[in-house]
């Protein structure tokens, strides 16, 4: 037989406990969300590094938007939005305030600006399939689309001041074509190269300053590239192997730089890489170690501010993050430690 004496004793007197915070959350557990989320956070700020990369966060645009289906920065740096679920091109500031609204009642997948200061984008409500160019005080400048294009998704202004329009219906022969200002065709292109006839689904797409035509086919998860005079093909990006590691691109904005570096949202990997004119990868401006979730939309200011609209938590594109950029060439950008408070999001 054992002396009671030697029995530990397991009587318990409920005392007070006398830390707080994350020290008292690990000891009495979570009893809500809030609670995990709050000492999530703080591991997470323990474990960041101090930042020496030559780009940072200045705003994050989330009021007055309800989604952020295209963006272009004005010469101003002012950023135009197409949103498309509020049916409204709004503008905001590089802070993220919103200046005003440039028009309502579209439904507009497409926005385009160019060194004027002129607006072009697509509009497809009720019906319509109209593409309408604007001065940036609201004035229309033209307006024109039903007998031109079925179904019009991006648009862009080129250098020459042609405007460029992807068609996403599905009996439209070329998805590109090359319009005046005023609408009238001047050429089309986009079809299947090679032996294998699959069709183009373009989505976005852009002009570089070589005066050539990128866009994002969704088929085949690639962005083609296009010679803007001709229509000729001429390169195409696609999967690539940085680090020796397969990733599959989905791309989905796009973007280019002075230089011709094509900036890209990768809608599958989190992560806006950029590409050099040749189509060979150099490296991620932005990941999902920087909380980007789901890029989709992109603009590149020629003094250097990054706007990137991508996804909140319910999957909407709700939300644009404007950065500045610190390095004038892509070929260095890498991403700083930006502060991620959109636990909310």
């Amino acid at each position: 037989m054992t002396d009671d004496n030697s029995f530990p004793d397991f009587s318990y007197k409920w005392r007070r406990p006398v830390s707080t915070g994350r020290e008292l959350l690990h000891l009495v557990g979570f009893h809500n969300a809030n609670e995990r989320r709050f000492v999530n956070r703080q591991k997470m700020a323990s474990r960041k590094k101090p930042s020496t990369k030559p780009i940072q966060k200045v705003a994050k645009i989330k009021q007055k938007l309800d989604s952020a289906e295209d963006l272009a920065f004005l010469p101003d740096d002012s950023l135009v939005v197409a949103d498309r679920i509020g049916k409204k091109i709004k503008i905001f500031d590089t802070a993220g305030s919103y200046v005003k609204c440039l028009a309502d009642g579209v439904k507009a997948l497409g926005v385009s600006t160019n060194r004027s200061g002129l607006v072009a984008f697509t509009d497809t409500n009720n019906g319509k399939s109209e593409v309408r160019i604007m001065t940036d005080s609201g004035d229309v400048v033209h307006q024109w689309g039903d007998e031109m294009v079925w179904k019009p998704r991006s648009v862009e202004i080129t250098y020459k001041g042609h405007i460029l329009v992807t068609d996403l219906h599905v009996h439209a022969r070329y998805p590109v074509g090359v319009y005046t200002m005023d609408g009238q065709s001047v050429l089309k292109f986009g079809q299947s190269e090679g032996a294998s006839d699959v069709p183009i689904k373009p989505l976005y797409l852009s002009v570089d300053p070589f005066d050539r035509v990128l866009l994002v086919d969704k088929e085949s998860n690639t962005v083609r590239i296009y010679d803007s005079n001709t229509g000729k093909f001429l390169l195409r990006i696609k999967d690539e192997h940085p680090d020796g590691i397969s990733r599959r691109l989905e791309p989905r904005g796009l973007a280019t730089d002075a230089q011709g570096n094509i900036i890209v949202c990768d809608y599958g990997s989190n992560r806006i890489a950029v590409y050099a004119p040749d189509g060979r990868f150099i490296n991620n401006m932005l990941d999902r170690n920087d909380g980007l979730v789901d890029p989709y939309s992109v603009s590149f200011s020629r003094s250097g501010f990054l706007a990137v609209g991508c996804s909140t938590t319910s999957g909407s594109i709700r939300k644009v993050r404007i950065y500045q950029v610190l390095q004038s060439s892509a070929h260095h950008r890498q991403v700083s430690a930006v502060d991620d408070d959109d636990e909310d999001e």
